[in-house]
């Protein structure tokens, strides 16, 4: 069952893997956040002035259940830094 995304989240760029990890590989993204929301963590990606949120090939947005799991795909694709919102 997909979930439909919060207001915020509908207003926000996507992004699907591939072109994220194609940006990170061309240090094109300035800074990554880790944005806990329902359901679990999302990522997002600044670019400029623009966000942008991760999608996954079958939803909206890519959620991860637990925080290490979020920040370990970062790191696996080459994000060294990240920043975490809790609120």
């Amino acid at each position: 069952m997909q979930t439909q995304p919060a207001p915020q989240e509908r207003a926000m760029k996507r992004l699907n893997e591939d072109t994220l990890e194609m940006l990170i590989a061309a240090h094109a993204i300035r800074e990554f956040l880790i944005v806990r929301g329902d359901g679990g963590y999302v990522i997002q990606a600044k670019m400029g002035t623009e966000t942008f949120q991760l999608r996954s090939r079958r939803e909206a947005v890519r959620r991860f259940r637990k925080l290490d799991t979020a920040a370990a795909y970062l790191r696996t694709r080459g994000a060294l830094q990240v920043t975490l919102d809790l609120a």
